[in-house]
């Protein structure tokens, strides 16, 4: 009878337990940049952590979560040159976010003949590509040191936010006030209409 399938992964996962500790920092690593990036925007909302947790939670992506960031800097009319090194890093960012999305959503295999780990890369941009590529602790660690990297880079413009935050200018009113146009469900003009 041979072994039980999940023992024989658990046996595997804990023989290869650096590389899902090393994954586990790049993620962490990650996720940190995200707090900062939802930071700064919390701070030009002008909004609450909590609330704005309650917007940002719905922000999938780094660029979307960058695309916010710099409309915000825009609206609240932050210096054109912190702007630019926003843009700059979004570049920068965009390559680094890719191969962490490879790292962290692609699935782990074992070989056990060879004793190596590689991950199943399913990949369609242009061209499609399913392989199962070697993995090694050097590239995981190269990706995580690129990732420090790319967090130090932003820290540059989180600390420029916060010098200038108190002396900006306050977010200008709305042009109009969505809540003085009258909205009328389906519902109701029909049965203003029945009574008519």
């Amino acid at each position: 009878m041979s072994e039980d399938p999940l023992k024989q992964l658990s046996a595997l996962q804990e023989q290869y337990r650096i590389i899902h500790a090393e994954i586990g920092m790049l993620a962490s690593a990650w996720a940190m940049l995200e707090f900062k990036i939802n930071e700064c925007i919390w701070i030009l909302a002008k909004i609450n952590p909590v609330a704005g947790g309650c917007i940002t939670a719905q922000i999938y992506t780094l660029n979307s979560r960058i695309d916010c960031l710099l409309s915000l800097m825009k609206l609240r009319m932050i210096e054109q040159d912190l702007i630019n090194k926003l843009n700059q890093f979004r570049t920068k960012v965009a390559a680094t976010a890719e191969m962490r999305n490879r790292m962290i959503h692609d699935p782990i295999v074992y070989n056990q003949a060879s004793k190596r780990a590689g991950q199943i890369e399913i990949t369609s941009k242009g061209k499609s590509v399913f392989r199962v590529k070697e993995l090694t602790i050097e590239e995981i660690k190269k990706l995580h040191k690129e990732i420090v990297k790319r967090l130090d880079e932003f820290r540059l413009i989180y600390l420029g936010i916060l010098s200038v935050r108190d002396a900006l200018p306050d977010i200008p009113k709305p042009e109009s006030d969505p809540t003085d146009i009258p909205v009328y469900l389906s519902m109701e003009v029909e049965s203003k209409r029945d009574q008519g």
